[in-house]
């Protein structure tokens, strides 16, 4: 892809920034925390001392950054396993694209490409999902696979009915 293509896409409208830490998650952990210790109960206030704790640690001391920009010309992947700086997708390189989950909690989005699969891990799987959803959902996976089992005979034969 040329240096012009990559300037385009990089200079187009952004959608949506996905990011790699939950923030939604971490604010309700802290906020649970702060219910529990008001109940003043000494149980209730050990657990809630230890959820407000981890969304404290988790929110500041472990490092956010973005995974990857949904722009209107393609998709900018800024940090990739196999390639440290960004990777510049255009919507016309992609021939589909999925989720898949993850065993550690964090999902990842495959993008198929001509040249192979690439991953990008995140835990804010909904946004990412949203995103790429409104400007390329005719290449999502199940789409696809709607679009091949459309004019498919379904034959489901019921095991609990009475053989003739």
């Amino acid at each position: 892809m040329s240096e012009t293509e990559n300037e385009k896409i990089l200079s187009s409208d952004l959608i949506a920034t996905i990011m790699y830490k939950p923030k939604l998650s971490i604010v309700v952990c802290g906020l649970l925390g702060i219910a529990l210790i008001a109940v003043w109960n000494i149980w209730t206030i050990l657990i809630g001392v230890f959820f407000l704790a981890a969304a404290i640690f988790v929110y500041y001391v472990i490092k956010d950054f973005a995974v990857m920009e949904v722009r209107a010309d393609g998709v900018v992947l800024l940090q990739n396993q196999n390639q440290p700086e960004q990777l510049v997708l255009p919507y016309t390189e992609i021939n589909q694209w999925t989720n898949k989950q993850g065993n550690s909690g964090a999902d990842a989005i495959e993008f198929l490409t001509n040249k192979g699969a690439l991953y990008v891990t995140t835990f804010q799987i909904r946004k990412a999902y949203t995103a790429l959803n409104k400007v390329i959902p005719e290449k999502e996976a199940l789409a696809i696979q709607k679009e091949k089992n459309k004019n498919a005979k379904f034959k489901f034969r019921n095991p609990f009915a009475k053989k003739k």
